[in-house]
């Protein structure tokens, strides 16, 4: 939204039911005001910083007026013209004030070891990514400057709680293995002797999903998905989700040299190394009819010597995976009751590129198709010694004849065409 921003303006704008809103303030150039759900209201500059697209706070409304927050956001513009990064300035402010205090007792101290030693060695990047969010957001305000000997059990616990009070039981989980695993790795490298929440069990209420997508939402998603507020790059990359199961991490880093045979419709597939993979094994599946014009219609907006069949529109390489989460927010958040019948129950609980591939599987499962098959298209990780070690046989055919079948189902369902019963029995994979 794009809006000549007053103080009337701002004290009565109320917060969404869902999700968050964003509005751009036409007499000052890219400054922003984000509302959530929950009536947190935040400036931002939104700014280019060596072709990159990058974000800085200038404060919280109404603690920062809009005055100020005009000001603010024309300093800020004025240290980009003098070169510096804005959010880079922050950023070292924030750590220059941690340093301070930091010393070799305290948390902070031991979770910069643990990130730096164990977790950016160890984990997958973004793995790494979402344990310094998660130490930044939920542990470094509260402990980065206290004593790691000094936080015992009633202390997590305590912070566990608060993080549940607020409604984040899934959080509050993630919170508790962090925390556990920094123990672990002060135990190994000398720090600690003992463990101070050893045995601890979880206390978040995490809730296993089951979130499907309707007909009248997989008509609403496949017909608005590729237009604003979502890019048409972004918008086929979820297509290709919904279409082959892929994880967002995998989707978005597609590259051209992972797919074959594209000018010949029966042979036409892709092949993703292992390295490509969260389960470290190859994935090939074909690209029958739906899929393969899904891909042809990404490469088609593809700049020339690209690498990426999804490239970034900033510096070139390709989208991230979070990306398409963020992208499935903002289609929620546009979204009005005169959008169709499947926008009310996606604005209830909107889904997440997770749920495509959940709604992918369900999918497969309804039109016949056997388990061990859906398996092998959603690349799970194998778990019997045959197919671990000894069974090499890729099932290309019958992987392309449940995939064509999920295509016609999906056009059919999108056109209003959806036959009463499309039940086609696939043999089973072994």
């Amino acid at each position: 939204m794009r809006k000549d921003l007053t103080d009337h303006f701002l004290r009565t704008l109320k917060p969404p039911t869902t999700g968050r809103i964003e509005v751009n303030d036409i007499s000052c150039r890219n400054l922003q005001l984000r509302l959530t759900a929950g009536g947190v209201a935040t400036w931002s500059l939104r700014y280019s910083f060596r072709g990159k697209i990058k974000r800085v706070k200038l404060g919280s409304y109404p603690n920062v007026t809009l005055k100020q927050a005009r000001k603010k956001a024309d300093e800020q513009r004025g240290k980009i013209d003098e070169g510096q990064d804005p959010a880079v300035v922050a950023r070292l402010a924030k750590q220059a004030k941690l340093n301070e205090a930091l010393d070799r007792r305290t948390f902070g101290y031991l979770a910069e070891r643990y990130l730096r030693e164990h977790s950016k060695r160890h984990n997958r990047a973004s793995s790494y990514a979402e344990n310094e969010r998660n130490l930044e957001k939920h542990l470094l305000p509260y402990w980065g400057t206290q004593p790691f000997a000094d936080i015992k059990r009633p202390v997590v616990i305590e912070r566990l709680e608060e993080i549940i009070g607020a409604g984040h039981h899934s959080a509050a989980n993630r919170v508790h293995a962090l925390v556990s695993k920094i123990f672990s790795f002060a135990i190994e490298v000398g720090l600690m002797e003992s463990h101070p929440i050893a045995g601890l069990k979880k206390r978040g209420k995490e809730h296993t999903k089951d979130r499907v997508l309707s007909d009248d939402e997989l008509r609403l998603f496949w017909v608005h998905i590729v237009q604003s507020p979502v890019s048409p790059t972004t918008g086929l990359a979820l297509r290709l989700a919904l279409l082959t199961g892929m994880r967002s991490s995998e989707v978005a880093g597609l590259r051209r040299d992972e797919l074959h045979d594209l000018d010949d419709k029966a042979a036409a597939g892709l092949v993703l190394p292992p390295g490509r993979v969260k389960t470290k094994q190859q994935l090939a599946l074909p690209l029958p009819s739906l899929l393969l014009d899904t891909v042809n219609e990404a490469l088609a907006l593809v700049p020339d010597g690209s690498t990426f069949v999804f490239p970034s529109s900033v510096d070139g390489s390709s989208i991230e995976g979070h990306a398409l989460g963020t992208a499935m927010r903002r289609f929620g958040d546009a979204l009005t009751d005169g959008d169709g019948p499947g926008a009310k129950s996606w604005r209830k609980e909107y889904p997440t590129p997770h749920d495509l591939r959940r709604t992918l599987c369900t999918r497969l499962g309804m039109l016949g198709c056997a388990d061990s098959l859906i398996e092998r298209i959603a690349n799970h990780t194998p778990q019997s010694v045959n197919r671990k070690h000894y069974n090499m046989h890729r099932y290309d055919a019958e992987k392309r004849q449940a995939l064509e079948a999920w295509a016609r189902e999906l056009q059919a369902i999108v056109s209003g065409k959806k036959a009463a019963s499309n039940v086609v029995r696939i043999g089973r994979a072994g």
